[in-house]
């Protein structure tokens, strides 16, 4: 086979955030590696380092990753610092627990022969993990299948320099969403984000738990409550908050005994889960949407504990 990096001479450098991330950073490198080994010569990986206490660093080093470290307390800045140290015209952000396929690098460079690469924002929602127990697997299955080309997540995002630069890269101010926000903000000036599910990654670091899961969208959505205006700007921290305001006056009235108030509000939480539900996912199967009711409720549950984000935050930093 041709190297593809002759189709332009593209270079690739690969920025991977990593704090305490050895459980999977070697499997991490070794994918890339494996992907790139016969397309294309002229990639870098670079581990940005967040403070690691375990041994992902030493790990990286030794899968031949350039290791640099970070002090900056949002992701978004970390991957900025990573942007730093970086010569690929193409910058492709991985998450440390996030593995590519074998043909990735080659459905990207027949990718970059059909679209302006100057305008290139790609991708894929991540595959799930065989392992992932349901509910869960069904949640993050249909994330998956999710084919809107609105934003892609930054745990497996492909964007050029030129573009990356050009909007000032990932907003380091926030705490959570900045994919989201790097998305819109690249829309803005008509780049074309577009989701290609033969760019395949798997993620390997999926919560497999009720707590870990709420644990990971209180975090998601910390940036939503950093301020009023963000928190207006956001109808899923509205939404978790109207939620969380309901579940308190199911909790009231069930202490004072009112039956009526029970049964109106069980209801209300029950045709708001089906409704964000399909609204989110649509319908795919009788069982399919019942898990995915089941998720939905932790994640508003989870996506409204967010408010306390700034409060945990503060007293972790004193």
């Amino acid at each position: 086979m041709d190297n593809l990096c002759d189709l332009g001479d593209m270079e690739i450098s690969f920025v991977i955030p990593c704090y305490n991330g050895q459980e999977f950073i070697e499997v991490v490198i070794e994918s890339i590696k494996e992907s790139c080994k016969n397309c294309c010569d002229a990639y870098e990986i670079i581990v940005v380092d967040n403070g690691s206490e375990d041994e992902s660093a030493s790990i990286a080093r030794r899968g031949g990753a350039l290791v640099v470290e970070s002090s900056s307390g949002t992701v978004a800045g970390v991957r900025n610092d990573g942007v730093k140290f970086a010569s690929g015209r193409l910058l492709a952000f991985i998450d440390a627990d996030v593995e590519i396929g074998r043909s990735w690098c080659e459905v990207l460079f027949a990718k970059l022969s059909t679209m302006p690469k100057s305008k290139l924002i790609t991708g894929s929602h991540c595959i799930v993990p065989e392992n992932i127990r349901q509910p869960f697997f069904t949640w993050y299955k249909s994330i998956e299948n999710d084919d809107r080309n609105t934003h892609l997540g930054s745990g497996h995002l492909i964007i050029s320099r030129s573009l990356f630069d050009d909007i000032g890269g990932f907003n380091d101010s926030l705490k959570s969403g900045e994919d989201y926000d790097l998305c819109q903000r690249a829309l803005q000036v008509d780049a074309s984000v577009q989701a290609d599910s033969d760019l395949v990654a798997r993620h390997l670091g999926y919560p497999n738990t009720a707590w870990g899961f709420i644990l990971r969208e209180c975090w998601h959505g910390a940036s939503d409550f950093s301020s009023f205006y963000c928190f207006l700007r956001s109808k899923i921290a509205m939404l978790a908050v109207a939620f969380a305001l309901i579940q308190s006056g199911i909790l009231i009235g069930a202490l004072v005994g009112s039956t009526k108030l029970l049964q109106s509000l069980v209801l209300l939480t029950f045709l708001i889960l089906v409704l964000f539900v399909y609204a989110k996912f649509g319908f795919q199967s009788k069982r399919s949407f019942f898990y995915n009711i089941l998720v939905a409720y932790m994640y508003l549950f989870g996506r409204a504990s967010s408010i306390l984000y700034p409060i945990m935050e503060g007293k972790k930093n004193e």
